[in-house]
């Protein structure tokens, strides 16, 4: 189902709606949210935005450095792969669907649907979504 998503931040205030105008960004933060808090990613988000702010960066990025920025993470040889490869997949274009892109698994995915596509996927696991789901409903019904 295509919805109109507000443009207002819920009280969830998840990173993908704070990054939403800037999609490639909000992708790297679902990869770096793998396994991890958000707060772990927010001690990370602005260094690595700041030495890597465009996926053409990131693709040809230092390994070591982003590792190394990475690295309270944890996986972050395996997150520093997906980052670089995503982002070159990305801006290198021919893709139609975001779940094609390395790296990009069903948060990512279900995230860029909801965020950029206002589409609302189906089969969402994932509790933080599935709350923001809810309260934009909430919103709608509340509007009637």
């Amino acid at each position: 189902m295509n919805v109109a998503w507000e443009r207002e931040i819920s009280p969830l205030n998840l990173l993908q709606e704070r990054f939403r105008e800037e999609p490639w960004k909000m992708v790297v933060l679902c990869i770096m949210l793998n396994q991890t808090h958000y707060k772990q990613v927010d001690r990370v988000r602005d260094k690595f935005f700041k030495e890597w702010p465009s996926p053409e960066d990131a693709a040809y990025a230092d390994k070591d450095k982003m590792r190394e920025i990475l690295r309270p993470l944890g996986f972050y040889n395996r997150r520093t792969k997906a980052i670089r490869q995503f982002s070159k997949e990305y801006f290198t274009g021919g893709w139609t669907d975001i779940g094609e892109l390395y790296g990009v698994g069903k948060y990512a995915r279900d995230s860029w649907l909801i965020f950029q596509e206002g589409d609302i996927p189906n089969d969402v696991t994932d509790k933080k979504l599935k709350a923001y789901i809810d309260w934009w409903w909430s919103l709608k019904i509340n509007e009637s």
